[in-house]
């Protein structure tokens, strides 16, 4: 039996080095055949597009995107994902990060999982490698099953490499939020998790690199201001979707993270920003019951957020 159409987003960024060798070939290679894949070339100026030609057009499974200004990783997925919602039939969404690479297996055993569960998203394990060497993930990054809201509050425990969605799903959430530049995932993992459960790959499936320069956890300080923003989004839409334990366990990992953020902008003279992440802390307590005390930190965190140079 024909297996279901799965379409493929691979964001770039003067990636050019890495993204044919690597990411494509493993894309290529799946045991699969049965896959669109879309390159959303995010404003290279690397000449990525002529990299790339030669290898799209020894395969038609493989299309490409050019935006001519980059809009950040949000940005370049969902473009993706319009791009084969109009184009192809697809069922199911997955994505891989164009310094990344995949197991030849990984859609089929996704598939066999996802028919397996009955889950309409499924993720994997993956490997790690940062300059050059392999790295043993320690326990708080071991991937988790089923109702993983919690897991998914102190860190971004899935990776957008890993995962794979099913178009009703990604079409009912409604994509990545675009205003997120960094901690997209996070705040998307967070509004999918709140209301479907997850299953899981455990073997390492995907191959992540880190260690080089253009990663942009290396161009942000205080990422933590983005997942504030993401976990008052959530508790403000999402609330009412949380068990008592899932609330409160929301806004203490707010606290958790507003702490963190005012003690180290008053170590670096952001005494402006650690006054209002002081004051967010005093005022978890009353944001269920004034919403409009919810907005304003929203508000004034979006507002605030910083972006890349």
């Amino acid at each position: 039996m024909k297996s279901p159409l799965v379409g493929i987003v691979v964001p770039t960024h003067n990636r050019v080095s890495v993204i044919v060798h690597r990411c494509l070939d493993s894309i290529q290679a799946q045991t699969i055949s049965n896959f669109h894949c879309v390159v959303v070339d995010d404003g290279s100026t690397d000449q990525t597009q002529t990299h790339l030609a030669p290898f799209l057009a020894s395969d038609p499974r493989f299309s490409y995107v050019r935006r001519d200004k980059a809009g950040g990783p949000s940005v370049a997925r969902n473009v993706g994902v319009r791009y084969l919602l109009e184009n192809t039939p697809i069922e199911w969404i997955a994505f891989c990060d164009s310094d990344d690479s995949w197991q030849a297996h990984k859609l089929a055993v996704q598939l066999d999982r996802l028919a397996e569960t009955g889950t309409h998203v499924c993720h994997t394990e993956e490997q790690w490698i940062r300059d050059g060497k392999s790295l043993i993930p320690l326990k708080k990054h071991r991937k988790p099953e089923g109702r993983i809201f919690l897991n998914c509050l102190p860190l971004c425990c899935v990776s957008p490499s890993a995962v794979m969605v099913h178009r009703i799903l990604w079409e009912y959430v409604g994509g990545f939020d675009e205003q997120f530049y960094v901690c997209e995932d996070y705040e998307l993992w967070l509004r999918l998790f709140a209301r479907f459960e997850a299953s899981l790959c455990s073997d390492p499936l995907v191959t992540k690199y880190g260690g080089h320069e253009d990663q942009l956890s290396r161009q942000f300080v205080g990422m933590d201001r983005w997942r504030v923003a993401a976990l008052l989004k959530t508790y403000q839409n999402l609330r009412d979707e949380l068990s008592s334990e899932e609330q409160h366990a929301l806004l203490d990992e707010l606290n958790k993270k507003s702490r963190v953020l005012q003690l180290g902008y008053e170590k670096h003279q952001g005494a402006e920003a650690a006054r209002v992440f002081k004051e967010l802390q005093s005022n978890i307590s009353m944001l269920g019951e004034k919403p409009d005390l919810l907005q304003k930190y929203y508000d004034h965190l979006i507002r605030n957020l910083p972006l890349p140079s």
